[in-house]
């Protein structure tokens, strides 16, 4: 089952260590963590995900999908690292322009949805305008082109008369 989490770098405690003891001779016990990564996990044990459920920031930190589901927080969720900027530095001078990537913009799923609905609309709205005016050109371009062979043919068939010149020497190399 997947699990979601708002923070990238979520971990949840789901039973604490217990460090051992050696004046009373208690053994250590090791506890269990899961850490989240991109702010998903996805686990298989059904005790772990028992405990998942069980826990108390279930459905407030993090919450449980299917394994083919979206994950509702991706557009909210801040990046692991921050966005860096980078100038050089020269004998301790800045030299140079500064570089720095610029933060990827993330769109909230119902503004996204909006305008994927609005690109829809201009485009079967402009759609049959385009495809005609298409179709009418292909037309024209195979007029112009059949036309073209047509005169073609007409000029190659006119009989040009043979002549021949006299004290033309050929062309090519000179023999020794």
């Amino acid at each position: 089952m997947k699990f979601i989490s708002k923070n990238s770098n979520l971990r949840i405690v789901l039973k604490p260590g217990i460090p051992a003891n050696q004046m009373s001779g208690i053994a250590g016990q090791p506890g269990v963590y899961v850490k989240f990564q991109n702010g998903m996990v996805d686990i298989s044990d059904e005790e772990m995900i028992k405990k998942m459920n069980a826990h108390p920031g279930f459905n407030q930190d993090f919450i449980a999908v299917d394994d083919n589901g979206e994950d509702p927080f991706a557009s909210r969720r801040e990046e692991n690292e921050p966005v860096h900027i980078i100038q050089d530095i020269r004998y301790g001078h800045v030299e140079g322009k500064r570089v720095s990537p610029h933060a990827k913009t993330k769109l909230d799923p119902q503004i996204k949805k909006l305008v994927d609905e609005l690109a829809m609309e201009q485009v079967n709205k402009l759609l049959p305008k385009m495809v005609e005016e298409t179709v009418k050109k292909m037309i024209e371009m195979g007029a112009a082109k059949s036309k073209a062979k047509e005169e073609a043919s007409v000029t190659s068939e006119e009989v040009i008369p043979e002549t021949k010149e006299v004290g033309v020497k050929p062309v090519g190399k000179k023999k020794k």
